[in-house]
């Protein structure tokens, strides 16, 4: 491998993201993934373009999670959340 963990920063509900610091190569980079609010104030990344994706996505029900380094987003995933059983019981009452 050309990359070495040096720390990693666990999920936290409240702050709403994680974190990984690793050297690569030379350079030691940290990596930011969670809530797409907090990671764009958090790395400074609100390009309109990864906005507009991720509000696509958020409009057809899906969670999306942000990933940056710091001033660059390097992108987004969206994940469908199924209802649990006891929700979908609940609803269909």
């Amino acid at each position: 491998t050309h990359y070495q963990i040096k720390e990693v920063t666990p999920f936290n509900s409240e702050a709403k993201y994680m974190s990984v610091k690793v050297l690569l190569i030379s350079d030691e980079i940290t990596i930011y993934k969670g809530a797409i609010e907090v990671i764009s104030r958090l790395c400074g990344i609100m390009d309109d373009n990864m906005l507009k994706n991720a509000n696509l996505m958020m409009s057809k029900g899906y969670r999306v999670i942000a990933i940056a380094t710091k001033n660059e987003g390097l992108g987004l995933i969206g994940l469908q959340d199924l209802p649990r059983k006891d929700v979908i019981n609940s609803i269909s009452e």
